[in-house]
């Protein structure tokens, strides 16, 4: 898994009955992982070296902003004392 935490069996059930599907449906590991990079949706569409750069950019960005925010998350979970779990 590449989430910040792992989900419990608990909440794995809650989500397939909501999604009105299978658990097992829900832990199948896809054999082609999904591209999840920003400019490879753009690929086609974009005209120029430069628009290629910027939409690079950004990706890089929000890559940035987005592991920035789960550090900060993960630092607000290290700083509670172990009495609080």
């Amino acid at each position: 898994m590449n989430g910040a935490r792992a989900i419990t069996a608990i909440e794995l059930h809650k989500i397939s009955e909501y999604l009105q599907v299978s658990m097992d449906s829900l832990m199948k590991m896809s054999e082609k992982p999904m591209d999840m990079s920003v400019i490879h949706s753009f690929m086609g569409r974009v005209k120029t070296e430069e628009a290629r750069k910027g939409i690079q950019l950004a990706d890089e960005l929000s890559n940035m902003i987005l592991f920035h925010a789960m550090v900060c998350e993960n630092g607000k979970k290290m700083k509670q004392s172990w009495e609080d779990k």
